[in-house]
């Protein structure tokens, strides 16, 4: 489970109870930044100099991690929506392309 939405990590509790414990590895990860797939969990690491962000990859066999690619682009930090299909091939993610601002005087606008 995670903690909040703005704390960092993936955490883990005995089903019937106990000590919470952070898991390792897993500690870039975010409340909206990961996904479960069938055998185990992707996320976007933002930590890492953004642009690229970096998916990785947490193995629930080996509780392993890797990296699974760069993302292009600027990923949204508090909004990445992060989302793949189970068995991984297609993920899908919120980013920024383009940023543009304009100012504009209009005079006698009612």
């Amino acid at each position: 489970y995670v903690q909040g939405r703005y704390t960092r990590g993936l955490w883990s509790v005995a089903v019937d109870g106990g000590q919470e414990t952070n898991v390792p590895g897993l500690g870039s990860l975010t409340a909206s930044s990961w996904t479960i797939v069938d055998n185990g969990i992707l996320w976007i690491d933002v930590t890492a100099s953004n642009p690229p962000a970096l998916i990785r990859f947490y193995d629930f066999a080996t509780r392993e991690v890797s990296m699974v690619t760069e993302v292009p682009g600027y990923v949204i930090p508090t909004a990445t929506g992060f989302h793949a299909v189970r068995n991984g091939a297609v993920m899908m993610w919120s980013q920024l392309d383009r940023s543009a601002h304009d100012l504009m005087l209009v005079e006698r606008f009612r």
